[in-house]
């Protein structure tokens, strides 16, 4: 078995069990809390970056930061929100554009930079 598998496969597990532990609305707001923080900052240094060195490191500190929001929020339960959010009749369809926009946001950032 390759290293990255198991890496992968530990850190689903370790995600699971704090999702259990704390609850899942809990956690993907935290992660979406994350990611805000993270882009906000990458935003900071990208304005600052010609006025003071360094902030490339803050630049890539930000982008792992947003990286660890979608690890830790949204990646982990991806129909979590709209499941507790919504009532039974709507759910499929709260869980398909949860879905869709889950992955148009993913591959945006393969394409806007």
């Amino acid at each position: 078995m390759r290293r990255s598998a198991v890496i992968s496969y530990t850190h689903l597990n370790l995600c699971i069990d704090i999702q259990k532990k704390i609850g899942s609305r809990k956690i993907l707001l935290f992660g979406l809390v994350a990611v805000v923080l993270g882009m906000a900052l990458l935003t900071a240094s990208t304005v600052t970056s010609s006025a003071a060195e360094g902030m490339a490191y803050v630049a890539v500190a930000s982008v792992a930061l947003s990286m660890f929001g979608i690890g830790v929020g949204p990646g982990t339960c991806i129909s979590g929100y709209p499941s507790e959010v919504t009532t039974q009749v709507t759910r499929p369809n709260a869980q398909w554009m949860g879905g869709i926009s889950f992955w148009f946001s993913s591959s945006a950032v393969f394409v806007i930079p």
